[in-house]
This record gives structure tokens, C-alpha cells and sequence, in this order.
């Protein structure tokens, strides 16, 4: 696997489009997925042999720099945020559906917002949507310490709830920092073999086998959904979500399973709740768009880890 940097033609917006001038993106599992091509099912609309669609990169944070036909929503000169359907956000400029983008937060820099859009909008939905998490639940967050299970942790806090964080030890004092009211070390404890029981699990990490999971969720209680393994490219990730809708229907848990739906409303939720410092951007480390093959490299390699914040400066 291999990524270019390269010059093309500068695009231009269409109807019902603006183009925006990037400053940050950020690396997310699902772009990774989607440069190896797996599950391979997946080829079959990304394309059997070679991509159909060339460019990466679903955040997007950054100024528009000019609209098409037909859009009032935005002017040149805004700053907004947003998910791109069909990626290629890691890029000087880039085309996007006007529909696509909100308000980008103003308190944070500009491209600091392009690591919020997909986790921190997917973490808003297993929280707040799917979820239902309200003041004085108590909630555990398998996979406490990722992209979005740090969001998670934090969304979680900021509606009153109490939050156990099931992470690596060597995480345990990020996911503190976060908010977190109580750690589970991962690797020495099973916190679906205690005797604990909570409103909601929000299973990011996808460790633990169904049956076990649904143990730690209170009777009425329930489980959402967010992850799961990736590391089999055929069927495996796929499956897993449609057997956890199988046994939900079962049982008397309410088993949530979602696919993550962006939309400028949601976005301009998460951009206020930035505004009120109640949810703060996350990265582990930035890297330019040059240097973004070789971040990208370390990633799989393991020599980089965490989520990546991809920069782009413009040259004058």
C-alpha cells in the first residue's frame, strides 16, 4: 500500500457545490480501510482491481474559497467543517456539497476542526442518539482511549453521566484527563466478567464476544455498537454488527447498531458544544500533506500511533 502526493488541476465548485480551501484533516480507520480495500466486499463499489474514485480523506476543515450555481448558504471567506462522502479532504482545495458543511467552530484553530468531523460526529451519535445517555446514567466505554472513544468519554461526562473507561494502562491517564470516572485496565480485567452493571455500554473496541457483552448492561439497559474487528478482510466486520441485531432482537437489552448519517446539523450541535468547552478536538500528532505518505507508513508499521492531524499549508 502506497499513497501520492501530487499536483492536479485546481477543481471547480458545481451546482449546489463550494469548493473549500483545506487547513486540517485528519487520518481516520475507515480512510485506512478504504487505501487497503477491505473487507474486500468493499471493491465492489470502490473498485475490483484498481480505485474508481482517486484522493483520501474524509475530514475536512477550511475556508471557502468560491461557490457554484445555485448556493446562498455559503460566501467565499467562511470557515466551515464537514464529512466528505467521498473523500479526498487531503488536499490544498477540494470540492464538497454545500449540504455537507457547517460553521466551524470558533474557539479552536481552523485546522484543529478537521479532527473532529467523523469521530467525534460518530461518537455524538452513539451518546446522544443512539444512546440516550441523560444525567446520572452510569455508562463503561470499551475502547475509551481511541479516535472516538476518547469523544465518547467526553460527551458522555458533559451530559452527567457516570463514565467507566475500559482502556490499555499505558492510556489510563489520557482517559482521566478526559473525564473519566473509573478505569478498567484491558489487559488484566474483563469488565464484562465483574459484577458491575451499567445503563448503557458503548462497545468502540469490539473485544468482547456477544454474550458476554450483554452481561454488563442493566436489564432494559443498552448496548451500542460503534466498532469491531478489522482485522479479517473478507466477511468478518460486516457480520459482526448484523449478529449483534440478531441476538438484540432477544433479548431485553436494546442492542443499537448504527452506521454514522453527517449532516450540517449535527455538525453545527458538536461545533456549539466545542464553543462551550465541552468537547475539545483530539490528535496524538500533525504532519503535513507531504509528509502525510510517510505518516501513513509509520501508522501501519506501528512506529506512529493514534489519530493524525494532517495540516496543510498554502504557499504564497
Amino acid at each position: 500500500m502506497s499513497v501520492t502526493v501530487r499536483e492536479v488541476a485546481t477543481p471547480e465548485p458545481g451546482r449546489g457545490e463550494v469548493r473549500v480551501r483545506v487547513h486540517g484533516s485528519s487520518v481516520n480507520k475507515g480512510d485506512r480501510l478504504v487505501m487497503m480495500g477491505t473487507p474486500y466486499v468493499m471493491r465492489l463499489a470502490l473498485g475490483l482491481r484498481a480505485p474508481k474514485h482517486f484522493g483520501l480523506g474524509q475530514d475536512v476543515a477550511g475556508v471557502v474559497s468560491a461557490v457554484g450555481d445555485g448556493v446562498t448558504r455559503w460566501q467565499v471567506g467562511e470557515a466551515v467543517f464537514g464529512e466528505l462522502t467521498l473523500g479526498a479532504a487531503w488536499a490544498e482545495e477540494v470540492v464538497a456539497q454545500a449540504d455537507q458543511l457547517a460553521r466551524a467552530p470558533k474557539n479552536v484553530p481552523l485546522a484543529e476542526a478537521g479532527s473532529l468531523p467523523v469521530a467525534a460526529l460518530t461518537a455524538w451519535q452513539a451518546v446522544v442518539e443512539e444512546g440516550r445517555v441523560e444525567a446520572g446514567d452510569r455508562i463503561v466505554v470499551n475502547g475509551g482511549s481511541g479516535s472516538v472513544g476518547s469523544y465518547v468519554v467526553q460527551l458522555a461526562k458533559a451530559r452527567g453521566a457516570h463514565v467507566t473507561a475500559v482502556v490499555r494502562a499505558h492510556h489510563a491517564d489520557r482517559a482521566q484527563a478526559l473525564g473519566a470516572d473509573a478505569i478498567v485496565d484491558a489487559e488484566l480485567e474483563d469488565f464484562s466478567a465483574t459484577d458491575a452493571r451499567y445503563d448503557v455500554c458503548i462497545d468502540v473496541a469490539g473485544s468482547v464476544p456477544m454474550s458476554r457483552g450483554l452481561r454488563a448492561v442493566k436489564q432494559k439497559g443498552t448496548y451500542v455498537v460503534v466498532g469491531g474487528p478489522t482485522d479479517d478482510p473478507w466477511l468478518r466486520p460486516l457480520l459482526r454488527p448484523l449478529g449483534w441485531m440478531l441476538r438484540g432482537a432477544f433479548s431485553s437489552r436494546r442492542v443499537a447498531v448504527f452506521v454514522a448519517r453527517p449532516t450540517p446539523e449535527r455538525f453545527a450541535e458538536l461545533a456549539a458544544w466545542v464553543e462551550a468547552g465541552r468537547i475539545t478536538p483530539l490528535f496524538d500528532s500533525r504532519c503535513t500533506l507531504d509528509e502525510l505518505p510517510q505518516a501513513l507508513a509509520e501508522l501501519e508499521s506501528g512506529r506512529r500511533r493514534g489519530k493524525v492531524l494532517v495540516e496543510v499549508h498554502h504557499r504564497v
